[in-house]
């Protein structure tokens, strides 16, 4: 399961190092707690292409933490929230729209 996480976030990397665009966060709350917690070690591009549930935002956020990632539980949990509501799984509506995109 791990790998999957890895292999999806190093894909989801180079993909948007290939458009070569400047990924952004979108405002909400959590944001300026994932931002400090977070962006000292990579990119949002690591991030913002990736889309996974809550229950799988909360592994990766645990599995940063073992590796040095320094945040309260309380804004750990403000981190997988912000995460899952901005990330997570597609909508029914976002899967149709995305599908017809040329």
């Amino acid at each position: 399961m791990r790998r999957f996480v890895w292999i999806a976030i190093l894909v989801a990397a180079a993909l948007q190092a290939q458009q070569g665009g400047q990924a952004t966060l979108p405002d909400g709350p959590g944001k300026a707690v994932f931002e400090k917690a977070c962006t000292g070690c990579h990119g949002l591009e690591n991030v913002v292409r990736v889309r996974m549930t809550k229950e799988r935002w909360g592994t990766v956020v645990d599995d940063m933490v073992s590796r040095g990632a320094s945040a309260t539980d309380a804004e750990i949990d403000q981190i997988i929230a912000y995460l899952a509501a901005n990330f997570g799984p597609p909508k029914p509506k976002q899967l149709a729209k995305e599908s017809r995109k040329p």
